[in-house]
């Protein structure tokens, strides 16, 4: 092949591959049938759960909603404050309506509105709170000193963890209470081995004459160890063990008695710390802690279920101003209306000019308009009351106040209401616990500026054999032939006994002085925050009277105001037909009488979303309408156990050792319809008052019979969708339910509302306790 040949091949090949590039190709499959059906071309997409659940009926069978153009319903649905009220109760899983009102600018608006929940649903506590949070599993704890160093709650947060409403649950009460019980473990022995085998050669020298030790090691053994730890309140940690060996081979040649034997092991040790980690108050700490968060959540579902009955008077009395409104716009469409058609008759018979005919048909149009646009409103305050109620938004009734608004004055001993908001609002004793929280932390803190300093002992019970066991006794001792171990172990031959002590401590404690200085600097703020949260009542409590007052003031004078427009119109109405006045004056009257009509309505409602609103920051909204919070029913299991637990605590003999750690850090359950939380000395108090709470030691003594905080169990309640026409105004049987372990409903309580002119201010007295209702005492 001549060279020229070559040559052009070559600049051929190389053109062909500048033409061409490079281009990436799949590889080649001999069985590729084509159906790619398994590719995804996506890596993420929005897709649809695999869950299924019935939606609500009244959001499934909701009917067109009632709109300007669609204004026919079948009949007014009417409805008293405390019909309302006991129907959100009853319909409240979900405490909807737990945001706080606003008071902007004199006027109240309620916290809670379409779209809140479905923006925000985990800001919105519910019935299961309480029990989720005692439910908490948490996570292991391991040791107290690891339960210090993370007391935030990063060392417990996880896939199983639901902190609540609040977020500072570490773990319920059960889960706590966990770390007492007793604790198998069932592991290999030795070395955490069942069996083992061991073949490998030894550096030993040997001869022919002497054998004892082999050069080789041919060995089976395995075993296993059994044991049994409990740890008490004290600190002090016991174990029950049992360990069993099984050695086989020629690990000591021809010195061994038996080639396979048998060790059994009987051990009794007990482990006290004397210094850190020693005492009661240490290592119930995780349990108070859990309870304390506990407490905290029952008080952040009070919180919002005091905000929810706020916000169901805000919309109640709303929602009476909207229909008063619309009426007030009725009666100015109407006047104008006469008022057009009287200009316009004149305008025909050229009496009055065009520019009246047409001022007085705007005017017309203009009260048209308010009344439309009061209609749409009274639609969409309806509306929103019945999303509180937790109804459908339209079932062919129309929702109208039955109830008339109070117009008595109401007047509140200022010392005494302070006293009483500071002293009950949910949200300053939420605080408080966070503060004993921190209290207790910082007991935590200190008591890891101690040693570590363990004493204990241990006990062991000894036996070989060349068995391990027989079900008949047959006398012969090891190293014989048939013997057992545990024939040896039990015959008390062989016993053994240590006294140990394990002493540990970081020099100069570098980690623990500073944790003690972090709880200090935890608890300064959390008092701080207390100090600035009661600040911040007392504003707002005064913000609140000085527009409960105001708002009484402005419905005297628009009173006032809309009888002297009312006059006016009249009058200026009468002076027109007879030609005295100009048609501008008629038509401002008749402007002014709208105004004043409609600043004395909105006064009045105002004034009485006022006195709920000032009840709802006194703390005492709960009694204003005649509800208690209460624990729901539990299952009716639960109170045969506890009836067993207790008369097996009543079966016992009492010791009483007098104080004992960790001292009391309740001073008992937030008081209802009467009672009163104080540290003032017995002796001082008025004779007949009602004492909640005082410090007793624990354990404490049994209680006189009879003496217990007793109320009647309330039923399941479910949710309520009323089909008459009006919720009857009987109250239900049963006591109120506002949480309970196993979801139970909310429901209003026997007592009817109290009238605003009625109630005592920061009145504590209330009516006697039933002790007849607790099934454990019914015996």
């Amino acid at each position: 092949m001549s060279r020229p040949a070559s040559t052009w091949r070559i600049l051929l090949v190389l053109a062909l591959v500048v033409a061409t590039g490079c281009h990436p190709t799949q590889p080649f499959y001999l069985q590729e049938d084509g159906d790619l059906s398994h590719y995804l071309g996506k890596a993420t997409q929005p897709e649809v759960p695999d869950v299924h659940q019935a939606p609500l009926a009244d959001v499934e069978h909701a009917d067109k909603p009632l709109t300007l153009s669609n204004p026919e319903f079948k009949e007014f649905w009417d409805l008293t404050l405390e019909d309302c009220m006991s129907i959100a109760l009853n319909n409240t899983k979900i405490i909807r309506g737990g945001v706080a009102a606003r008071l902007q600018q004199g006027q109240l608006f309620a916290g809670m509105q379409e779209s809140s929940l479905v923006l925000g649903p985990r800001q919105f506590s519910s019935i299961y709170n309480p029990a989720i949070v005692e439910s908490n599993p948490g996570q292991t704890i391991g040791s107290i000193s690891n339960f210090v160093q993370s007391p935030g709650g990063s060392a417990f947060a996880g896939p199983t963890v639901d902190g609540g409403l609040q977020g500072n649950v570490r773990q319920g009460v059960e889960a706590a209470l966990s770390d007492f019980d007793a604790q198998l473990s069932v592991t290999g022995s030795p070395n955490g081995a069942l069996w083992n085998i061991t073949d490998r050669p030894q550096n030993v020298v040997t001869s022919q004459n002497f054998t004892g030790f082999p050069q080789t090691l041919n060995l089976r053994d395995g075993g296993m160890q059994a044991q049994i730890a409990k740890r008490t309140a004290e600190g002090t940690v016991y174990f029950f063990r049992s360990i069993t060996n099984y050695d086989r081979g020629n690990q000591r040649g021809s010195f061994q008695a038996l080639n396979s034997f048998y060790t059994q092991l009987l051990e009794v040790e007990a482990r006290q710390p004397l210094l850190r980690g020693r005492g009661a108050q240490v290592n119930r700490m995780p349990i108070i802690l859990a309870r304390i968060g506990a407490d905290q959540e029952i008080l952040g579902v009070q919180e919002q279920l005091m905000y929810m009955l706020n916000n169901v008077e805000i919309r109640y009395w709303d929602l009476f101003l909207a229909y008063r409104n619309l009426e007030t716009a009725k009666v100015g469409r109407d006047s104008a209306l006469v008022t057009w058609r009287i200009v316009y008759d004149k305008y025909v018979n050229d009496v009055e000019p065009v520019q009246a005919e047409a001022q007085a048909r705007e005017q017309y149009f203009a009260f048209r308009a308010q009344v439309e646009a009061a209609l749409r409103n009274l639609y969409d305050t309806e509306n929103e009351l019945r999303f509180l109620l937790g109804l459908a938004p339209t079932d062919g009734r129309l929702i109208r106040p039955k109830d008339d608004p109070t117009m008595a004055r109401v007047n509140f001993e200022w010392c005494d209401v302070l006293a009483e908001a500071i002293a009950r609002r949910p949200e300053l004793i939420m605080q408080r616990w966070a503060i004993k929280a921190r209290e207790m932390e910082l007991i935590l803190f200190r008591n890891q500026l101690l040693p570590q300093l363990d004493v204990g002992a241990l006990y062991r019970w000894v036996g070989l054999g060349d068995d391990l066991i027989e079900a008949d006794r047959n006398g012969i001792n090891f190293p014989g032939a048939g013997s057992t171990a545990w024939e040896n172990l039990t015959d008390g031959n062989n016993q053994e006994a240590t006294i140990f002590l394990q002493a540990t401590m970081p020099i100069g404690f570098r980690r623990e002085l500073a944790g003690v200085r972090h709880g200090q600097l935890r608890l300064a703020r959390e008092q701080a925050l207390l100090e600035d949260m009661e600040l911040d009542v007392a504003h707002g409590l005064t913000k609140s009277i000085r527009h409960l007052d105001t708002n009484f003031q402005l419905a005297q004078t628009n009173a006032n105001r809309w009888a002297a427009s009312q006059k006016e119109v009249e009058a200026m109405e009468a002076l027109y037909r007879g030609g005295r006045v100009p048609l501008n004056d008629v038509l401002e009257a008749q402007r002014r009488r709208a105004q004043g009509q409609a600043a004395f309505w909105n006064a009045v409602a105002e004034y009485n979303k006022a006195i709920a609103d000032f009840h709802t920051r006194k703390g005492s909204i709960l009694e204003y309408n005649g509800i208690c919070f209460e624990e729901g029913p539990w299952p009716q299991k639960a109170y045969w156990d506890a009836l067993g637990r207790a008369r097996e605590r009543d079966a016992g003999t009492y010791i009483d050792y007098g104080w004992t750690r960790p001292k009391v850090i309740s001073r008992g359950a937030v008081p209802q319809h009467g009672g009163v939380i104080t540290d003032m000395p017995l002796e001082t108090l008025p004779e007949g008052t009602e004492v909640i709470g005082t410090p007793q030691p624990t354990p404490a003594a049994p209680p006189a019979a009879g003496s217990g905080n007793d109320l009647p169990m309330p039923p399941l309640e479910t949710r309520v969708r009323p089909a008459a026409p009006a919720v009857s105004a009987a109250a239900p049987a049963a006591a109120p339910v506002a949480a309970g372990p196993i979801g139970s409903g909310l429901a209003a309580a026997p007592a009817a509302p109290t009238s605003p002119a009625s109630i005592a201010p920061a009145s504590y007295s209330g009516t006697p306790r039933n002790a007849a209702g607790n099934p454990l005492r019914n015996r």
